[in-house]
């Protein structure tokens, strides 16, 4: 399944305003909506998500609910009221941050929320609860996949490493 090209359609971007975002060429993205091989890395699918509006699970995993696309479609709109800057630059701006940065709002946030738990219902807190889980499990995600991308580096290397050896 892949509602790419569908969300984008309902959120009013062009193939472009995407690649912009990705910093990828605009056929990159047409290979990304159109072909099934070709798919977007963790870390784009969170980009996307922060353009979007909307968990990456919608890109190829979990069917658009009607629900979903209607907040698709008004998030869409909303950003189109505010033109004197584009999306994607607000969005590429948020990255640009430091990772220092983004800890120091990440904790704050989080502390926030613990301080005003007092006031917050069981359902909210539940609710908070359940983001902070799916926010785990994906970064979890994402560390597994570098894991496995420099173990992978690390193997290719001590490959080399024993075949020169016998070059002689």
């Amino acid at each position: 399944m892949n509602n790419l090209k569908e969300i984008r359609e309902l959120f009013g971007a062009t193939q472009e305003d995407f690649a912009k975002l990705l910093q990828v060429s605009r056929v990159t993205i047409s290979k990304i909506e159109n072909d099934p091989d070709y798919k977007m890395s963790d870390a784009q699918k969170e980009k996307a998500s922060l353009f979007y509006y909307i968990g990456p699970e919608y890109f190829y995993d979990k069917k658009l609910s009607n629900v979903a696309k209607e907040a698709i479609i008004k998030a869409g709109k909303k950003i189109k009221e505010h033109d004197n800057i584009s999306h994607q630059d607000v969005v590429r701006g948020l990255l640009d941050i430091s990772t220092s940065q983004a800890m120091h709002n990440y904790m704050l946030s989080v502390k926030i929320l613990l301080a005003k738990s007092e006031d917050l219902t069981i359902e909210q807190l539940e609710d908070i609860v359940e983001v902070n889980n799916k926010l785990g499990i994906r970064l979890k995600t994402l560390l597994e996949a570098k894991k496995a991308t420099n173990d992978n580096i690390s193997l290719t290397q001590s490959l080399n490493e024993i075949v020169t050896k016998y070059e002689d």
